[in-house]
């Protein structure tokens, strides 16, 4: 949604314009959720901007419409953003009420992520009225939850130790004040820290196996004075001990090590998905304002260009929502995905699949998403083309659909239609079709090879070198 992307610029202003655009064509529509949820968003930018008042009002309106509707996880959601306003007013008693009643809610409900953001911002209304061991208890229960659940782990961290360290200076205790302020800094950048105490620790270790070797070799040449049959074989049992240990050690550390990689690398993972499914949403979203927007239209003409528009980012939303759904974040099953395709863009032009014959033909299965995507939308292009102007004439139409592999990857998409001729296709001009000069420059975009055949109806071949592959990859 183009207010969340300006809203995280901090581009309070352009946000905001966005937002009541949306807005009138949900009042003109008369889709009164979608009213109230832009009415909270809305809400959302006011309090951002310090308009405290203004989203106590806005608020004010989704929790009353939301209790009247009986969607509780709604009205408590909302609920929760109110309480934050009255605790950033300084109205703590206000707050207060309001995050213990959500609390209620989350712990009836066994909604744990909504417990865990209550006891991270409650503290805050607690410690301004001297309530500081409750306030400490929360925090406590807060670090807890962000470690059960690796919710933002971080971020939660340094946030709650910052409230720590506010309730310990209130106490007096500064000096476990200065602690969490010093575990607010480390978790500020987690990332780096582990990295630089696992330098530290690989330095310490080396310089432990060297300064036991100088003792078994000080006590290996004492010894020996004495007695070298004996002694050297009691330091060489020492030394097969101490190496043992040693390398015991290091074992316990290394699995430690790749323990905390693979935490890292699930979370990663965790946020990859949760990154496309947030963009699958605003997509789905994007395509809904279309089809709201082409509702509207008289001129035929407006109609079938806001349609095929819809149908573009219906093909990128396919995509990111493969990849929230899978395990594999930077890659896209293409079989799986272009037979999708495919088949929507044939209902939406009303083919019958017992009527139709689809043939998909891929040997490459996987590509990266940097690749898959420009192909997808060029696949939807030539694909919409085919439905709206190659079956006038024909009794049974039949569409191919192939990418195989062998020096790079070669898309071919062909239907059984009259033809085109390639000199027709290839005249570029300042009048040529938006779909033309999208299919043209996403194959420059992949450094592709794009042919016309006029054989047996239209064959279009798209080679893209194994040199492009690698930069993806």
């Amino acid at each position: 949604m183009m207010s969340n992307d300006y809203a995280q610029l901090n581009d309070l202003k352009i946000a905001r314009s966005y937002l009541k655009k949306a807005m009138t064509l949900a009042e003109q529509t008369g889709n009164t959720d979608l009213v109230m949820q832009l009415t909270d968003a809305l809400a959302t930018l006011a309090a951002k901007g310090n308009n405290h008042q203004q989203a106590l009002a806005l608020q004010q309106q989704t929790t009353d419409y939301y209790k009247r509707r009986n969607n509780w996880d709604m009205y408590f959601g909302c609920l929760f953003n109110m309480a934050i306003t009255y605790k950033n007013l300084g109205h703590y008693p206000q707050a207060e009420a309001m995050f213990r009643e959500v609390l209620g809610y989350a712990e009836r409900s066994h909604d744990e992520y909504m417990k865990g953001y209550v006891c991270i911002n409650l503290p805050n209304a607690l410690i301004a009225q001297g309530k500081l061991d409750e306030a400490e208890a929360l925090c406590r229960r807060a670090l807890a939850w962000a470690e059960k659940t690796g919710t933002e782990k971080y971020s939660v961290q340094e946030e709650v130790y910052g409230t720590l360290t506010q309730i310990y200076e209130k106490r007096g205790n500064y000096q476990q004040a200065l602690t969490y302020t010093k575990r607010q800094a480390a978790s500020h950048d987690s990332v780096f820290n582990a990295t630089k105490n696992r330098q530290l620790a690989e330095v310490e270790t080396r310089y432990q196996i060297q300064e036991k070797e100088a003792r078994i070799q000080a006590l290996d040449e004492t010894n020996r004075q004495k007695t070298r049959l004996i002694w050297a074989s009691a330091s060489g049992l020492i030394v097969v001990t101490l190496l043992l240990g040693t390398l015991f050690w290091l074992y316990q550390n290394i699995r430690q090590s790749r323990a905390k990689i693979q935490q890292q690398a699930e979370q990663l993972t965790l946020a990859m998905r949760e990154l496309h499914h947030r963009v699958k949403n605003n997509l789905a979203i994007v395509s809904s304002l279309l089809k709201l927007q082409s509702n509207r239209l008289e001129d035929e003409k407006a109609v079938q260009a806001v349609r095929v528009g819809q149908q573009r980012v219906e093909a990128m939303s396919l995509i990111h929502q493969r990849l929230y759904r899978t395990d594999r974040v930077a890659t896209v099953n293409m079989r799986e995905y272009l037979t999708d395709l495919a088949s929507s863009l044939m209902m939406a032009y009303g083919f019958q699949t017992d009527e139709f014959d689809l043939q998909i033909d891929i040997q490459e299965e996987e590509l990266d998403v940097d690749v898959a995507m420009p192909l997808g939308l060029i696949v939807n292009e030539l694909v919409t083309n085919a439905f709206k102007y190659a079956y006038a004439t024909v009794q049974r139409p039949r569409l191919r659909i192939g990418l195989r592999n062998g020096n790079g990857i070669t898309l071919e998409v062909q239907d059984n239609g009259p033809g085109i001729e390639a000199a027709d296709w290839q005249q570029l001009g300042p009048r040529s079709s938006f779909g033309k000069r999208l299919i043209t420059s996403l194959s420059e975009q992949l450094d592709g090879t794009l042919e016309l055949v006029k054989q047996d109806g239209t064959l279009f071949r798209l080679h893209i070198p194994e040199a492009r592959l690698r930069m993806a990859a």
